[in-house]
């Protein structure tokens, strides 16, 4: 029997040969998938797996919102899911051992804080501005200020020539400016 090789190159091809009996071999692409075997005491609920996927959900569809290119949400998917697993060093979520499950919500919310604030502020400013006093009031009293002390170091950092009396007295980008040096400064 006389073998035959054959190459090809290129995306959707498929390869067809034939044996001496005049029997037609044909090639398709081959899909390798990995079966996910989950461990009910080790692994995650289906309930905590449908809240992991629901976060996934609001993150691609708040990214999704702005960008008007409706073939970017499979991408997004593929990009988020990606950035799970490897976050978490998981083939699927639904192996994401019970012990993890916390810190993949806390995971998750970070990232739509994130990816989500720069799209709402540019969608809905007031909501913006409303999540940034939030979120400097927070971290000041994590660092133990008081409120006297936050508005000093406002003026302070932002270089302000009179003391400040309130952060709605701060235009958008020193706002924002405020909101990455308390986010930075480390407690005492």
């Amino acid at each position: 029997m006389e073998s035959n090789n054959q190459k090809i190159k290129g995306n959707n091809n498929i390869q067809i040969g034939g044996d001496f009996n005049g029997n037609v071999i044909k090639t398709e692409k081959v899909y390798n998938r990995t079966k996910v075997i989950h461990d009910p005491d080790e692994h995650i609920t289906t309930e905590q797996q449908f809240e992991i996927k629901s976060h996934i959900d609001e993150l691609v569809r708040m990214v999704s919102s702005v960008d008007t290119n409706t073939d970017s949400r499979p991408k997004l998917y593929k990009r988020e899911w990606g950035l799970f697993k490897k976050q978490f060093k998981v083939s699927a979520y639904q192996v994401l051992p019970k012990k993890d499950y916390e810190d993949a919500i806390k995971y998750l919310k970070k990232r739509i804080a994130y990816l989500g604030k720069p799209k709402q502020r540019r969608g809905d400013n007031d909501a913006w501005r409303k999540n940034q006093y939030k979120a400097i009031n927070a971290r000041a009293t994590q660092l133990g200020m008081s409120r006297d002390e936050k508005l000093a170091f406002a003026t302070e950092v932002l270089g302000l020539k009179t003391p400040l009396l309130s952060l709605k007295d701060l235009s958008d980008t020193r706002l924002n400016n405020l909101y990455k040096k308390i986010m930075a400064k480390r407690k005492k």
